[in-house]
């Protein structure tokens, strides 16, 4: 087969892939029923894997950093919250512009939906979550109390150990609850 056939072949896959797990968290009755059922069998854990994140081999170690990284907002914790991010993101979001931000979010409902190896040492993480705040503290354009969030994460090896990255630009969707 011809290079760029099994080029347009793997491009046309991975658009379907993507596409198939966007629909999966944009479908709020199928969200609900499937963080439920995992919320139940998971105990106190603020993150859950889908069962094709929980397949890839470094499945539970994201799981864990975005259970800190999203307990940091949660509790206000800027220090543990710059301890799961890379200094680029750090340095984007100082402690005084970080809790503003965060000043009245409670996130919750995080789904890990897929796990990609990324080229280097890296993984794109999908995920989808909700979070309530102050409307006046919402994003500029949706001053509204709760949004659901899909959103593409890169996650890298940063000394020794994976932390989050940037969002992938234009993987960001809001949506009010």
């Amino acid at each position: 087969m011809p290079v760029l056939a099994v080029a347009a072949v793997l491009a046309v896959n991975a658009g379907l892939l993507a596409r198939n797990a966007y629909q999966d968290a944009r479908d709020p009755q199928r969200v609900a029923a499937s963080d439920a059922a995992r919320a139940a069998q998971s105990g106190d854990a603020l993150v859950q894997l889908s069962p094709d994140a929980f397949q890839h081999p470094d499945g539970q170690a994201v799981r864990e950093l975005l259970d800190r990284y999203f307990r940091a907002i949660n509790d206000r914790n800027y220090g543990a919250w710059r301890d799961t991010v890379v200094d680029r993101r750090a340095l984007a979001e100082p402690e005084h512009q970080w809790r503003a931000a965060y000043r009245s979010t409670r996130d919750g409902a995080v789904v890990v939906r897929r796990i990609e190896t990324a080229q280097g040492e890296g993984l794109r993480v999908l995920l989808t979550f909700t979070s309530n705040q102050d409307p006046a503290d919402a994003p500029v354009g949706t001053p509204v109390s709760c949004l659901r969030w899909r959103v593409v994460y890169a996650v890298v090896v940063d000394d020794g150990r994976f932390r989050v990255g940037m969002p992938l630009n234009g993987s960001t969707q809001r949506d009010p609850c």
